[in-house]
């Protein structure tokens, strides 16, 4: 009996958001939107401009609004795009059918309205159940930010999460106050530096519960983020770098007085010898914002954040450029890996000649039976296969429009990434049948 060999993993959707980096009410809701998104805190937000205004990185001023749009696009590969208003991925190639609006995620009880996303209340119920409801002898630091003025809101919605502000969904904050029980904490320079002292957990943390996050850094590299607190591009930048790295802390220079003792301990200690190389020293990065100028963050930098201790301080004016580098010989930025299960597969074929089989895709535990119309991913590697080079099982990376492969129904969604096979299961252990191509006759597809 011949086989096919399957590796299947189970990660969130990956959404990216299309918004204009002025638009701070549609930047705040989008923060809000992802706060009860399974895996939102790990869901790109595109700056979108026609024209590159002049606050954009000078290192990379050859680049026009298109080309940063697609090396965007290129390096986290979404699965959707979002668009904060309609009509802003027209330029863009792109499957229609995967471009959403806002409302595509927000939970609404229209009869037939399309919803996209899993909703992390029946993860809070999960949690409850397995964890949260028996008492714990060791409390965790589980928060609830919130702001006495308006104008920082926008930043704790980004750094911690919020909930919306709309009767609907008025159950989310309940559940996670009724479950996590968390402190309500005013946020000021002062309470943010002991929140950063602390092991926190916050409303926009419990999304990712349990989900593997493989960072693809070379080395740890904590990073300081020094940015103006009332700047919506800023935040925008701040989100897109802590999906990058494992540790970026975000330090408003509107409050550097109270935070610098905090900058200067945070320096020492990640000033020290590589593990695996004792003459090697590893140093955090202290980063400025493209809103601060070279002069200022000097300024900044010297005045309150750089410590007396050699080869300690690094220090970085410029923004990464954050696109696919098509070259291994180049180090350059790597989005991470997530993973919530995986499973392999050995499936026999059902028709030797037609070479199909099937296949049970993965779910996540805590999820409702029925609800949105699309609400995880599965990514699929063929493995091995049993004709030696009979069936095609690579395919070239299109994750935005794919022709092929066409394994199932046409109407399903299966995109080949760069991850793998992609595709987007609508049921809990939903049932696939998949028939397979030998490579002559996917080669011929691509010419």
């Amino acid at each position: 009996m011949n086989e096919i060999k399957l590796n299947i993993k189970l990660r969130p959707i990956r959404f990216v958001f299309l918004v204009k980096p002025n638009d701070k009410k549609i930047i705040s809701k989008i923060f809000q939107i992802n706060t009860f998104l399974w895996g939102g805190k790990f869901n790109p937000i595109i700056p979108f401009f026609k024209r590159v205004p002049k606050w954009w990185n000078e290192h990379y001023k050859s680049y026009n609004s298109q080309q940063i749009l697609d090396n965007y696009l290129d390096f986290f590969e979404p699965d959707f795009i979002v668009e904060a208003e309609k009509g802003l991925a027209d330029g863009i190639i792109f499957d229609k059918e995967r471009i959403l609006q806002l409302d595509n995620l927000l939970i609404r009880d229209e009869y037939g309205a399309e919803r996209y996303g899993l909703n992390v209340n029946d993860l809070y119920i999960h949690l409850y159940e397995k964890k949260y409801q028996f008492e714990r002898r060791h409390k965790l630091s589980i928060l609830n930010v919130k702001a006495k003025e308006k104008y920082l809101q926008p930043f704790i919605f980004c750094l911690f999460g919020s909930f919306l502000e709309d009767e609907e969904f008025s159950y989310l904050e309940n559940n996670y106050i009724d479950i996590f029980e968390p402190n309500e904490i005013q946020l000021n320079g002062d309470s943010l530096a002991e929140i950063y002292k602390s092991q926190y957990f916050a409303p926009l943390d419990v999304g990712h519960t349990k989900i593997d996050i493989q960072y693809q850094e070379r080395l740890p590299d904590p990073r300081l983020f020094i940015f103006d607190i009332k700047e919506s591009k800023d935040l925008i930048d701040f989100w897109n770098l802590r999906i990058i790295y494992k540790e970026v802390v975000p330090i408003p220079k509107q409050w550097i007085k109270q935070l610098s003792n905090f900058c200067k301990e945070f320096i020492f200690k990640h000033h020290r010898p590589y593990l695996w190389q004792k003459n090697y020293m590893l140093n955090s990065t202290t980063m400025f914002s493209r809103s601060i100028s070279k002069d200022e963050a000097i300024q900044i930098y010297n005045d309150y954040i750089k410590v007396e201790k050699k080869g300690a301080n690094t220090i970085q004016f410029w923004y990464p450029d954050i696109k696919l580098e098509q070259s291994d010989w180049i180090v350059g930025l790597k989005r991470p890996i997530l993973k919530y299960d995986e499973t392999k597969k050995e499936i026999n074929l059902l028709d030797d000649e037609n070479k199909q089989i099937n296949f049970e895709s993965l779910s996540p535990d805590f999820v409702q039976k029925y609800d949105n119309k699309i609400r995880w991913a599965n990514v699929i590697n063929i493995e091995d296969w049993s004709f030696k080079n009979q069936i095609a099982t690579t395919f070239p990376t299109n994750y935005r429009n794919p022709i092929f492969p066409k394994f199932g129904f046409l109407r399903e969604f299966l995109l080949p990434t760069s991850e793998g096979l992609t595709i987007f299961p609508k049921y809990i252990n939903s049932s696939h049948r998949w028939s397979f191509e030998n490579g002559t006759k996917t080669i011929n597809r691509t010419l």
